[in-house]
C-alpha cells in the first residue's frame, strides 16, 4: 500500500488494525476519501497576496469563487464503501462526475471548510451535503486531517464522511429500542442489580431536509426533558 493511503487509512481506523494489511483503506468500514488540496492552497495564497484578510467576507460577496475552490479540489481515491454509497462503478466513474456530488447545498456549506483550512488547521468537522451519481441528498458529518508530512502543500488529505441521514436514522431507532428491551429485562430479573429498578430518559428528532443539526438537537433535547418531567410527575407510559 502507498505510504499516503497508509496514512489515510491509519487517521480513521482503531489502533488495534495491522499497519501492514494492504487493503486497510480499501476496505474500512467508514467511507474515506483521499484527496489533494494544493491547487485550493495556490488560490489561497494568491489572495492572501492580494491582501484578502477575511475569507468567509470574501468569498461572500462572490459565490462563484466557492465553486472556484471546490473545482481545484483533486479526488486521489476512495474506498468502496464510498463508491456503494454514491452508486459509481470505479474512482474513475466517480471523478467524472464529480459535479453531481459537489453542487447546490455543497457550496454553502463548503465555506466552513475552506475558513478552517483559511486559518490554518490541519484537522475539522464540518457538517455538509452530498449528492449520490442518482441525485439522492445526502446529509454527512465530515471529519478531515491533512496527514503528516504534507502540512505545507495539502497534497494529499484524508476526509472520512459520516454515514447520511436515513442510516443515522435508522440507528439512532434501533439504539432507543435497544435500550428499552435492556430495562424490561431488568424488571423481570435484577439479579445482578438490587437497588432501584433502571430508568431512563430519551428524546428522539429527526433534521428536516437542508435542516442543521443545532435545531435538531434542540428538539431531541426538549423531548428527552419533557418525557424526564412526565416520569416524575406520573404521567409517563
Amino acid at each position: 500500500m502507498p505510504n499516503d493511503l497508509r496514512r489515510a487509512a491509519a487517521q480513521f481506523m482503531p489502533a488495534s488494525v495491522p499497519e501492514d494489511d494492504a487493503d486497510m483503506f480499501d476496505l474500512a468500514p467508514v467511507y474515506l476519501w483521499l484527496e489533494d488540496f494544493s491547487a485550493v492552497r495556490e488560490q489561497f495564497e494568491r489572495w492572501r497576496a492580494a491582501g484578502v484578510a477575511d475569507l468567509r467576507a470574501f468569498l461572500a460577496e462572490n459565490p462563484e469563487r466557492v465553486a472556484e475552490c471546490s473545482s481545484r479540489i483533486r479526488v486521489v481515491t476512495v474506498n468502496r464503501r464510498t463508491l456503494s454509497l454514491f452508486h459509481a462503478k470505479d474512482v474513475d466513474h466517480l471523478v467524472q462526475h464529480l459535479d453531481r456530488v459537489f453542487r447546490d447545498d455543497m457550496l454553502a456549506t463548503h465555506v466552513d471548510e475552506l475558513e478552517q483550512l483559511w486559518s490554518g488547521k490541519t484537522r475539522f468537522v464540518s457538517q455538509t451535503v452530498n449528492y449520490t451519481l442518482e441525485g439522492k441528498r445526502l446529509d454527512v458529518l465530515l471529519k478531515a486531517v491533512i496527514l503528516p508530512g504534507h502540512e505545507a502543500s495539502w497534497e494529499p488529505r484524508a476526509r472520512r464522511e459520516s454515514a447520511h441521514a436515513a442510516h443515522v436514522r435508522r440507528a439512532g431507532v434501533a439504539v432507543i429500542d435497544s435500550i428499552r428491551q435492556l430495562l424490561e429485562v431488568n424488571k423481570v430479573n435484577s439479579q445482578f442489580y438490587s437497588g432501584m429498578p433502571l430508568s431512563f430518559a430519551m428524546g428522539a428528532a429527526t433534521a428536516h431536509e437542508g435542516e442543521r443539526l443545532e435545531p435538531m438537537l434542540q428538539r431531541a433535547d426538549a423531548a428527552m426533558y419533557a418525557e424526564k418531567r412526565a416520569h416524575y410527575n406520573g404521567t409517563s407510559a
